[in-house]
């Protein structure tokens, strides 16, 4: 364990002797010190607003700023999670459209659950947890192993089962086999890997795990995406299933597949632009050659 872990846990540990409004309250001003000093994040995220929502310079830049203030909300309520109670969780995360969730899992092959960098992830997956949900997710490597280290306690402390990309893979493949939710974020940039469909309007490299886990196992795919409150609280907006076609054709079926759960996401996105990671470099990959375009977004 280096620094970077005990600086992380010493943070958090003050964090959680602070009330939620006022944990609130700083994300927001950490979040608008990213938008103020994050020159390149912030022209790209107000680049892409302008090019993929037709949007004018002024809304783009008002839609960014929001994202930022939310972003910063979301980095310190995750290293809040310590002190999320039971009892507070589902007083601040409510969930819509539980059904659609009980329904895909009744056929005993468990779920897959769709999400992006929208909101707050982490404690989407620890209120579904709570509610009685069998949940793991494929979770990325962080940079630093420090915030590796203690993001995986926060989630050990809620209860999720995170899975590493790589070697990990096979045993969340049984863990969906088994009858369990597992989570995919599949809004980044897939390089050479990905299936390309369309995302607001516009070719963009797609992951293609959710589709793959869900037509080996035959496991629904749940779209789910956590929304901000206007004052308080947050609210898990649950859509139905998506479903796969056993008998259909492998690489077909993971196209339609990730073409619909596409559009289910780009559909939220624009509903609420500011819970996305605008900065991303969600089209860098080139549809004809595989590798970096020439346009940077």
């Amino acid at each position: 364990m280096g620094w970077q872990y005990f600086l992380l846990k010493g943070f958090s540990r003050l964090l959680c002797r602070l009330p939620y409004s006022l944990v609130l309250r700083l994300g927001s001003g950490l979040g608008f010190l990213h938008y103020r000093f994050g020159r390149s994040q912030r022209r790209r995220a107000v680049a892409q607003l302008q090019e993929r929502l037709g949007v004018s310079g002024g809304e783009a830049d008002a839609i960014a700023r929001r994202m930022f203030r939310n972003i910063g909300k979301t980095l310190l309520e995750i290293l809040y999670i310590p002190a999320l109670t039971p009892e507070k969780l589902e007083r601040w995360v409510s969930i819509e459209n539980r059904h659609y969730l009980d329904e895909a899992l009744t056929g005993g092959h468990g779920a897959v659950i769709l999400t992006a960098h929208f909101g707050n992830w982490e404690w989407m997956a620890a209120r579904l947890v709570r509610a009685g949900f069998p949940v793991a997710a494929i979770a990325e490597t962080q940079p630093s192993p420090g915030l590796d280290q203690l993001l995986n306690e926060h989630r050990a402390m809620v209860g999720l089962a995170p899975y590493a990309r790589g070697n990990a893979l096979v045993a969340a493949m049984k863990a969906l086999k088994s009858g369990n939710v597992l989570g995919f974020l599949a809004d980044q940039d897939a390089k050479a890997n990905g299936v390309f469909v369309e995302f607001f309007g516009r070719s963009a490299s797609t992951p293609q795990g959710p589709a793959v886990f869900a037509q080996r196992c035959g496991a629904p795919v749940v779209p789910a995406f956590i929304v901000r409150q206007p004052r308080r609280g947050q609210r898990i907006v649950l859509s139905p299933p998506i479903y796969g076609d056993a008998e259909g054709d492998h690489e077909t079926e993971i196209l339609r597949l990730t073409e619909e759960m596409t559009r289910v996401m780009e559909e939220r996105i624009r509903r609420y632009p500011d819970h996305w990671w605008w900065f991303q470099r969600r089209w860098i990959t080139d549809p004809k050659t595989g590798g970096a375009s020439d346009v940077e977004s």
